[in-house]
């Protein structure tokens, strides 16, 4: 066979991989979005805004 041919089986074989993995990394990175922006979680988000103008001393 073709080795050309033979290297386009192998890719169309692997494509439905990638695509899992495409909507894993998907879901994934919008649960992070969700979880960042829920109610309780605003007042983690807005102390840790604040650390790069900390000196380091815990208050």
């Amino acid at each position: 066979m073709n080795p050309v041919l033979e290297l386009a089986a192998e890719s169309i074989s692997l494509g439905w991989l990638m695509g899992i993995m495409t909507v894993f990394f998907l879901v994934s990175f919008l649960g992070w979005i969700w979880w960042a922006y829920t109610p309780r979680h605003k007042a983690m988000m807005e102390e840790a805004a604040l650390l790069p103008f900390t000196d380091g001393d815990e208050t």
